[in-house]
């Protein structure tokens, strides 16, 4: 009966140990990406880059800015964006580039992949998202 007490309590210390680590991995590590944000403009685009403070902000902009809900042609008439984004992520060795139009009901993302585009629309909540974590400054 000891030894089945024994075994439990080195797995249970043990998994909030692994927990523990990994949740400060993620929140609390600083992130090695490089977000790179360019305000479009007559004259020129400059890129700054954005110092995003934790990993797990990046991994929730990669994530909105992937997997959002694809469409075919975007409704709105898309004249000039207002944001280029650049997303360089050395873990996964990926560099994404993306052209963003901040619309009344969200977003509307643009992503050049190997010559061809695909959008994403973005909800408010999402495009909100966005905009905090890159530090969205309107022009």
């Amino acid at each position: 009966m000891k030894k089945r007490y024994l075994v439990i309590s080195i797995i249970s210390i043990l998994t909030l140990f692994l927990g523990g680590f990994q949740y400060v991995k993620m929140h609390k590590t600083k992130s090695s990406s490089a977000v790179w944000v360019g305000y479009n403009s007559k004259s020129s685009t400059d890129f700054k880059r954005v110092n995003v403070e934790s990993q797990s902000k990046i991994a929730k902009l990669e994530e909105i800015l992937l997997f959002g809900k694809t469409i075919n042609k975007p409704k709105d008439n898309l004249q000039d964006y207002d944001i280029q984004l650049s997303l360089k992520v050395p873990e996964n060795e990926k560099s994404y580039s993306f052209l963003i139009w901040f619309t009344n009901n969200g977003a509307i993302i643009k992503q050049n992949i190997l010559n061809k585009f695909n959008y994403i629309s973005l909800n408010n909540q999402d495009a909100n998202l966005v905009k905090e974590i890159i530090k969205y400054k309107r022009n």
